[in-house]
């Protein structure tokens, strides 16, 4: 089960970049699929893949864009590929930087009680896990450059739902890591992951 944990924490990674992708370029907002990506947030560490991202097909659109990469790479928006690669520079920075982690720890458990008291699609929920985003990522020097339509990434609700899926990413960048995931598999460890990827389809 851990290659498949492992699996699935890096499709969501790559889901959270199409979803980023479809608010900032056509304010598009997938409810469906951003729901797990932001309640396992505050699922904890040791969950297992299906309780992380829940029923299967909650993280197809990831996995979509995780085979294309691995067996078509020129089929993946560059924006997609750097929004997934960001996600991984900017939480292995926030793990350097324990002031920012300390803030991002005290806006979790804000974001957590509302969680417990209101549920996943409260938009307060939603706005402390975009604050918990701006007190810790968006300090860094280097931050992620989402491109769009500024028609959209300038409404307030947008830019909430953006960051709280960015959010979202980080900590299933930091799931992928605690698994035994390295950016070196997407360089060097491609036939591991295309392996890993072909006996899913064959479950599936």
């Amino acid at each position: 089960m851990t290659d498949q944990a492992q699996l699935n924490a890096l499709a969501a990674v790559f889901q959270v970049a199409e979803l980023v992708d479809g608010i900032a370029r056509h304010g598009r907002f997938d409810d469906a699929n951003t729901r797990k990506l932001l309640e396992a947030v505050f699922e904890e560490s040791g969950a297992g893949a299906d309780v992380l991202y829940g029923t299967p097909g909650a993280v197809d659109i990831g996995y979509k864009q995780l085979e294309q990469l691995l067996f078509n790479k020129s089929s993946v928006p560059s924006h997609i590929i750097q929004y997934s690669l960001g996600l991984m520079i900017v939480q292995r920075k926030l793990t350097k930087a324990p002031d920012l982690m300390s803030a991002l720890d005290d806006q979790l458990a804000l974001a957590r009680r509302q969680y417990e008291h209101m549920g996943i699609e409260h938009s307060s929920v939603v706005s402390s896990l975009s604050d918990a985003y701006s007190v810790s990522a968006s300090q860094l020097k280097y931050r992620i450059q989402v491109a769009g339509d500024p028609a959209w990434l300038s409404q307030p609700l947008m830019a909430e739902r953006v960051r709280a899926l960015l959010f979202a990413g980080i900590r299933a960048v930091t799931r992928w890591r605690q698994l035994g995931g390295s950016r070196l598999d997407l360089v060097i460890r491609r036939g591991k992951l295309k392996r890993q990827l072909a006996q899913r389809n064959t479950r599936a």
